[in-house]
C-alpha cells in the first residue's frame, strides 16, 4: 500500500515538472516569436516582394500609394522611392487614358474588383499585361487597402494568336487540299474517260477513216491533258521541296515567242474561243535577241500565262511580249480583255491549289496551280512575277528579269507603252 502511495506520489511530482518545463517552452516561443517579429521588419518584406516578377501597387481606400515594388519603378522608369503615401493614383499620369486606370478608379470608390488586360509602354514598346485588382480586408471584413497586380503577358499572348494562325492555316490548307483533290480528280478522270472512250469506239469496224482519225486526235489531246495534269503536280511537288534544277542555255527570244504563239492557238482551239485575237508583241530590231536562261521553265511560265489570260477572257484580246524596262532590264508580259481580278485577291491567286472560286460547277477548267508554279519558278529564276488587274476590264502579268539587261535597240527604249502596262488599270 505503501508503496503504491509512494508511486502515485512521484508520479504527480513528475507531471508538476512537466507541465511547468512546457509553460517554460510556450512562454520562450512566445518571446521569440515577439522578437523575430520585431527583428524581422518590412525591409525583408519589401525585398521579397521587389523580386517577385509583378507589377504590384498596394493602395489605401483613397487612393494613395502605401507601397509599389520594383518591377512597378521598372515599367514605368521611375526611380525607386519616387512615390510616396502623399501621391494618389488619380494623378499618375503615366496610366491616364488606359483601360486600366478606369479600373482602379472603380476599385476604390466602388470596391469592384477587375481582371483586365491593358496594353503599356515598356522601353518604348507597347506590351501586353494581365492586371488584377483586389480589395484587402482585415478580420472585421473591413477594406483596409487594394492591391493591384499587372503582370507581362506579351510573350504569352503572342504564342496564342501564333497557335491561332497556324491552326488557322492549317484548316486553310486542308480545305484548299480537298478542294484541289476534287479539281484534279476532276481533271484526271476527264481525259481518261474520254481516251477509254475513244478507244473504244476505235475498236468498232464500221468506222470509216476520217471518223478514225478524228477518234485518234480525241485520243492525243485527252492524253496529252491528262499527261499535264501529272506534270504539274510532280512540279508543285518538286518547286516545294526544292528539287527542281535550272538548265540555262543561250535561248532566242523571239523563237520562244513563236513556240508560245503556236500553243496559244491550240488552247484557243481547245477552249472554242475562236474569237479572241492573239497578239504576239516583239520590239522593233529585236532580231537574233538572245539571253542565258532555262528556256523549257520560262517556256512553262508564259504558256501557264498565256493558258490563263485565255480561259478567263471571253472577248477581245489576249497580247504577250517583251520589252526593255526603264533601267534596260528584261520585262515579259501577258495582257488580256477578260473578267479581271480583284485587289484582295492579288496574292490568294498565287497560291497553292487554288482558284478565286471553288464553286462545284465551274465555267474554267483547271486544277489552280497553274499560276503558283510560275511564281515558283519565276523566284527560282531570280525573277519577279506581278500583276496588274481591275475587274470586267482586264489583267496584266508580267515578269521581270532585273539581271538580264536588253542588248537590242528600240525607239522608245526606256518606256513602257501605256496600253500594255497602263491600260487604265
Amino acid at each position: 500500500m505503501e508503496n503504491k502511495i509512494l508511486i502515485k506520489h512521484k508520479v504527480s511530482n513528475s507531471i508538476i515538472s512537466l507541465k511547468r518545463k512546457i509553460e517554460i517552452l510556450e512562454k520562450e516561443n512566445r518571446m521569440l516569436k515577439k522578437d523575430m517579429g520585431l527583428k524581422g521588419d518590412t525591409k525583408e518584406h519589401i525585398s521579397v516582394l521587389d523580386n517577385i516578377p509583378l507589377e504590384l501597387i498596394n493602395l489605401d481606400i483613397n487612393g494613395n500609394f502605401m507601397f509599389s515594388n520594383a518591377f512597378f519603378y521598372s515599367l514605368f522608369d521611375l526611380e525607386p522611392g519616387f512615390l510616396d503615401n502623399k501621391t494618389n493614383i488619380v494623378g499618375f499620369s503615366p496610366l491616364w487614358g488606359t483601360n486600366l486606370f478606369e479600373h482602379i478608379n472603380s476599385l476604390i470608390k466602388f470596391q469592384k474588383s477587375f481582371d483586365c488586360e491593358v496594353k503599356l509602354k515598356y522601353t518604348g514598346s507597347d506590351r501586353i499585361y494581365k492586371a488584377r485588382g483586389l480589395s484587402i480586408k482585415n478580420k472585421d471584413d473591413v477594406i483596409q487597402s487594394f492591391l493591384i497586380i499587372i503582370g507581362d503577358i506579351t510573350q504569352r499572348k503572342k504564342a496564342e494568336n501564333q497557335l491561332i494562325h497556324e491552326k488557322e492555316r492549317a484548316e486553310e490548307s486542308d480545305r484548299l487540299k480537298t478542294a484541289f483533290i476534287a479539281n484534279i480528280s476532276h481533271e484526271i478522270r476527264t481525259p481518261i474517260n474520254h481516251i477509254m472512250g475513244f478507244l473504244e469506239l476505235l475498236s468498232m469496224d464500221d468506222l470509216d477513216y476520217e471518223t478514225r482519225n478524228e477518234y485518234r486526235g480525241i485520243i492525243h489531246s485527252s492524253s496529252q491533258s491528262l499527261l499535264n495534269s501529272i506534270e504539274n503536280i510532280i512540279d508543285i511537288a518538286r518547286i516545294k521541296t526544292g528539287q527542281v534544277q535550272l538548265k540555262s542555255s543561250l535561248t532566242d527570244v523571239n523563237e520562244l515567242l513563236d513556240s508560245i504563239e503556236e500553243s496559244a492557238k491550240e488552247i484557243v482551239k481547245k477552249n472554242n474561243k475562236q474569237s479572241l485575237r492573239i497578239i504576239k508583241s516583239i520590239p522593233p530590231n529585236s532580231e537574233g535577241f538572245t539571253i542565258n536562261i532555262d528556256s523549257k521553265r520560262l517556256k512553262q511560265i508564259l504558256k501557264n500565262l498565256v493558258e490563263n489570260a485565255i480561259k478567263f477572257t471571253y472577248k477581245g484580246s489576249v497580247d504577250f511580249g517583251y520589252k526593255a524596262s526603264l533601267d534596260g532590264n528584261l520585262y515579259f508580259y501577258v495582257k488580256d480583255t477578260g473578267i479581271g481580278i480583284n485587289k484582295e485577291d492579288f496574292q490568294t491567286i498565287f497560291d497553292s491549289f487554288r482558284q478565286i472560286d471553288y464553286r462545284t460547277t465551274r465555267v474554267v477548267e483547271g486544277s489552280g496551280i497553274g499560276l503558283a508554279i510560275s511564281q515558283g519558278l519565276a523566284e527560282l529564276m531570280d525573277a519577279k512575277l506581278e500583276i496588274r488587274s481591275v475587274v470586267d476590264k482586264g489583267s496584266v502579268f508580267s515578269l521581270h528579269f532585273r539581271k538580264i539587261k536588253c542588248n537590242f535597240n528600240q525607239r522608245d527604249k526606256g518606256s513602257f507603252p501605256k496600253e500594255i502596262f497602263d491600260a487604265g488599270f
